[in-house]
């Protein structure tokens, strides 16, 4: 009996030791990613981040021009290595820059992508970058970007900044919208059930405008007033409606009919005179669509703020569909909560982005 206990005993153990010694491949994906939109967490050695701080705020948060005062496309946040391990792995968008130098100091952060996934994307010839979805959590995207030199990376950054800005941004939505939209919002339920529209919204955001084929969702932020307005008509595919001239005349159309800021329907939303309207053409989610990054004004008053406004022929419920993003935040000075017109406008554009 004796015998049996001591062997019992060292098989648990040995067990025990052998759980210890062992480490998984990967480390478990929590239930949801967290942080904002607009943001993204930078993490890497000292020294890459010191020599490409600028190149990063030119390539990455480069300014956006229909944007006054100016503000960065992407707000940058550089978490060290240590602090990164600790308290940074859950947030939605994450950029790792590695290098031949600094690869021995971010071993560490291995454990989360795969060690052999993480030899195998920073042993290639050349600079890489490369989207691994949900690392440590549910609707995340963790960017690796490797070089065998910082000045490979800058190089690589001042040649393909736009593209990598452009991924980030469609993935930032996606993720966004996956875990703070509903299908089962007021609004979602009206679009599916009179048009054939899909799409979703956060329980923030609360019907303010219902009537016929004009509804408007208003979501207030300390300080900040933000708007998704859209707009669904009938017509023929073949009409020009998302062409610039096309997409001015309709806003003014629906901001005199349905946005009126006096009782005696003087002053409207319109459209800046002062500042340049923007159009370009924009595939969202396979519907092509005529997009304007522009800004807005109550007619008549220098108030306003920026919007941006798409407009396309939705197949499946074969009407014209213009939606828009129109924020009001006025510029405080000295601002330290990380808010910004930027923020507000890229969550309404993930709602948008929702459309099916």
């Amino acid at each position: 009996m004796r015998q049996f206990r001591i062997l019992t005993l060292f098989s648990l153990m040995s067990m025990v030791l052998w759980a210890c010694n062992s480490k998984p491949e990967k480390s478990p994906v929590v239930n949801q990613s967290m942080g904002y939109v607009a943001d993204i967490n930078l993490t890497t050695s000292n020294e890459t981040f010191r020599y490409l701080k600028k190149s990063l705020a030119s390539y990455i948060a480069t300014p956006q021009e229909y944007l006054s005062p100016e503000e960065p496309f992407y707000k940058i946040n550089f978490i060290g290595l240590g602090a990164f391990k600790a308290s940074y792995l859950e947030y939605q968008s994450i950029l790792l820059i590695v290098t031949d130098e600094n690869r021995k100091e971010m071993e560490h952060i291995a454990f989360g992508i795969g060690e052999k996934l993480w030899d195998s994307l920073t042993r290639t010839p050349g600079v890489s970058f490369t989207q691994l979805d949900e690392v440590w959590a549910k609707n995340q995207a963790v960017y690796l970007l490797y070089g065998p030199s910082e000045e490979t990376i800058r190089l690589y950054m001042r040649d393909y900044g736009q593209a990598m800005r452009n991924q980030m941004y469609l993935a930032e939505l996606k993720n966004y919208a996956s875990r703070a939209c509903k299908n089962s919002h007021s609004l979602a339920k009206i679009l599916k059930e009179k048009y054939g529209i899909s799409m979703a919204f956060p329980d923030f955001a609360k019907l303010d405008i219902q009537t016929d084929g004009y509804y408007s969702l208003n979501w207030q932020d300390e300080g900040s007033n933000c708007n998704l307005l859209i707009g669904v008509w009938d017509g023929e595919p073949t009409d020009s409606f998302a062409s610039k001239d096309s997409m001015l005349y309709k806003r003014i159309e629906q901001g005199k009919a349905h946005l009126q800021m006096d009782s005696l329907g003087i002053y409207y939303i319109g459209t800046s005179k002062l500042f340049p309207q923007k159009h370009s053409w924009y595939n969202l989610n396979g519907n092509e669509a005529g997009k304007i990054n522009g800004w807005w004004v109550i007619d008549g008053q220098f108030r306003g703020g920026p919007y941006t406004r798409y407009t396309l022929w939705h197949e499946a419920s074969q009407k014209w569909i213009s939606l828009e993003a129109l924020v009001y935040f006025p510029t405080v000075k000295n601002r330290n909560d990380g808010k910004n017109k930027t923020r507000f406008l890229r969550t309404l554009e993930a709602m948008i982005h929702t459309l099916k």
